[in-house]
């Protein structure tokens, strides 16, 4: 690991856009590879795995495009307490700022709801009790099982707990789609109209559904 950056090779860089990408094509590889043997467990495991991998980056990618967009004044509402400790993972305690390893359902439902808070014109854009949603939940204790076994059994993974893999898969890039454009439309209200004419929204639509 070198001691700094080489930034001509994009080194320290988040690259959003380069990880958003990776994690889809793992989630569809190892869905791919399942096909091939569907009973295989290892292969199973896998799909667990990419799927909670890509939707923790999605968290993070979220949060990046948030933190640079108040940092650099793009918008003018305002975080609560709770939303900025959320946003930075951190606890504010006696004046002190903590590291916070915030929950992932807890980490993923304020996400988008600052997303949506900030960029969103649609206030039904997430919404907590829906069927995707709990099979988000039923997902996440299969992850969490699997994260932390304890028996060989938990690390057993069965095809009803595939089928809220790939629910989750494709309800996840689906919302995040849905935020992306409401963040695309605040940028498009700034340009030029023959940039925005120019631009073609759907072109990131196709690509992550």
């Amino acid at each position: 690991m070198p001691n700094s950056h080489d930034l001509s090779n994009s080194e320290g860089l988040v690259k959003t856009y380069d990880l958003l990408t990776s994690l889809i094509s793992d989630v569809q590889y190892s869905f791919e590879i399942l096909h091939n043997d569907e009973n295989l467990q290892s292969s199973r495991r896998n799909v667990v795995r990419s799927t909670f991998s890509f939707i923790e980056g999605v968290i993070q990618i979220l949060k990046f495009e948030l933190k640079a967009d108040f940092r650099l004044g793009k918008t003018d509402k305002a975080l609560t307490k709770k939303e900025t400790e959320i946003l930075y993972d951190v606890k504010t305690i006696e004046n002190r700022k903590i590291p916070w390893n915030v929950p992932l359902d807890v980490n993923l439902k304020k996400t988008i709801l600052i997303a949506a808070k900030t960029w969103c014109s649609k206030k039904d854009i997430f919404e907590f009790s829906s069927d995707s949603y709990n099979s988000f939940l039923r997902a996440k204790s299969t992850r969490n099982r699997l994260t932390h076994p304890r028996t060989y059994y938990d690390i057993q993974i069965s095809e009803e707990e595939i089928k809220q893999m790939a629910i989750t898969f494709k309800w996840m890039k689906e919302l995040f789609v849905s935020i992306i454009e409401e963040k695309i439309k605040v940028i498009l209200e700034t340009l030029p109209n023959e940039v925005v004419n120019a631009y073609k929204i759907q072109q990131l639509k196709e690509y992550c559904c």
